[in-house]
């Protein structure tokens, strides 16, 4: 068996590990329809260390399976942080994601995930990171792109004063507090 796992050391003596830690990362959220913007796919490191993730790819896949994303070289994940990246053509009626090593050895995939709404909520693993292999580690909800799944993310509601009518085209005038 051929091992590719390479040990280096960055400027800030930080690890950065090849296979042994590319091996833990996942895909923790993504946004297959976006309401407005472009689709995207988070992976999360959930060691302490940091890991090199060049020439990693993410694949989609029920009915005709494509690479969405190759990571580019010199790519590192700092020890748990994200990496998003940009994606297009995401089956919305029921999609799982992919993500492989340069040898094509299956890293991590998510459960089968519909989101055919066009809203603004995203497919993202609650509790932060847990992979368990389940559909039950998935749950739809606002987007946490770039932080944790846990972090407390409320979509504004905004009501209308008296009897106006509000529409998409109204221009609104509110203050947070």
């Amino acid at each position: 068996i051929f091992d590719f796992c390479v040990e280096t050391s960055l400027a800030e003596n930080a690890n950065v590990y090849g296979c042994a830690g590319y091996q833990m990362i996942i895909i923790n959220e993504f946004e297959s329809n976006p309401k407005e913007g472009s689709e995207w796919v988070e992976l999360y490191n959930p060691t302490d260390s940091d890991v090199d993730i060049s020439y990693l790819e993410v694949w989609e896949g029920l009915s005709s399976p494509k690479r969405v994303h190759l990571i580019p070289q010199n790519t590192i994940i700092e020890g748990e942080d994200y990496y998003v990246f940009e994606v297009s053509g995401l089956n919305n009626d029921g999609e799982f994601l992919t993500l492989y090593d340069f040898f094509d050895n299956k890293i991590d995939e998510t459960s089968i995930l519909s989101d055919g709404n066009g809203d603004v909520k995203t497919w993202q693993r609650k509790p932060n990171g847990i992979d368990t292999d389940s559909v039950s580690d998935w749950s739809f909800q606002t987007p946490t792109k770039g932080m944790s799944n846990d972090a407390d993310v409320d979509t504004p509601i905004l009501n209308p004063i008296g009897d106006k009518e509000v529409d998409e085209n109204s221009l609104l005038e509110f203050s947070v507090s």
